[in-house]
């Protein structure tokens, strides 16, 4: 998790703008996008929100106007004019491209299902399955790249790893699904998943320490 306000803070001195990528948060992490201070921030719908790939948003702090716009961000896209159009005065300027009608309908539907459980409830989910196996690395005395404190990080833990691209395929061949990135395998949770399901995955982790490397002093 970052500390935004520092970046943002950061940036104002040196009369920067901010861009956040919350794809790793939005859906898991309660998000006020005005209150971040941020320029723009964009997410998108195939991760934590449940939808498909294809469908992003973007929130542009009081408006702007973007550089290249497309062919959908006119007031009128039907009248086909690039040269002499007026951009919508609505968020449809930053589009750019015909609209992704499957994924609308898809986002919809999991905007339903995630609004049924607020976001602090989800976050705490999550943090929960983490800690469970954490606590099975604590005990094994293996490596966790993710930081411990419950404010620094979201639904993922990442673990080193010898060889991630031999252990992910070992523990899907048990039935859990975890991702294979560079030196750790990263186990990452949603609001949906049990603490049992942890359980399982810190099981196999505390019989299969030859996977992992042994944390360093």
């Amino acid at each position: 998790m970052l500390d935004v306000a520092r970046y943002v803070e950061a940036a104002q001195a040196q009369d920067c703008q901010v861009i956040l990528d919350g794809y790793q948060a939005l859906g898991i992490v309660p998000t006020d996008v005005a209150a971040l201070g941020v320029e723009y921030y964009l997410s998108g719908t195939h991760k934590y929100l449940l939808g498909t790939e294809g469908f992003a948003f973007l929130y542009a702090a009081g408006g702007g106007t973007p550089h290249a716009p497309g062919w959908m961000a006119a007031d009128d896209p039907m009248v086909m004019d690039l040269i002499g159009r007026d951009l919508s005065p609505a968020a449809r300027r930053f589009e750019s491209g015909t609209p992704n009608v499957a994924g609308a309908y898809a986002c919809r539907a999991s905007l339903t299902l995630l609004s049924q459980l607020p976001a602090p409830v989800r976050l705490s989910q999550v943090h929960a399955c983490v800690s469970v196996v954490r606590r099975a690395c604590d005990h094994a005395g293996l490596g966790v790249v993710t930081p411990r404190e419950p404010a620094r990080h979201a639904a993922m833990i990442a673990l080193r790893a010898h060889d991630a691209g031999t252990t992910a395929p070992a523990m899907l061949e048990s039935g859990l699904l975890v991702s294979a990135r560079g030196p750790v395998v990263r186990i990452s949770f949603h609001a949906y998943n049990t603490l049992d399901e942890a359980g399982r995955i810190a099981e196999w982790v505390a019989a299969h320490p030859h996977h992992f490397q042994q944390e360093t002093p």
